[in-house]
């Protein structure tokens, strides 16, 4: 938990996660926010075997798993 959302933020959330649960094939995803986007994340993601999903800005629901 933090004040501020941050990339560490993320990464140590990530880190957690990993610790704990079985990665392969989950699915993160983010907005278009700057703490999800920098190659240490991507980097930190396939390490786990995390796909990324980032929607387009200003349509929510483009990666929605109802969208089929």
């Amino acid at each position: 938990m933090s004040s501020s959302q941050t990339v560490s933020l993320v990464l140590a959330a990530l880190e957690l996660v990993a610790r704990h649960r079985r990665t392969r094939g989950v699915i993160l995803h983010s907005d278009q926010g700057s703490r999800y986007a920098p190659r240490a994340l991507q980097s930190q993601c396939m390490d786990y075997g995390i796909r990324q999903s980032m929607e387009s800005a200003g349509y929510c629901h483009d990666n929605s798993i109802l969208m089929s």
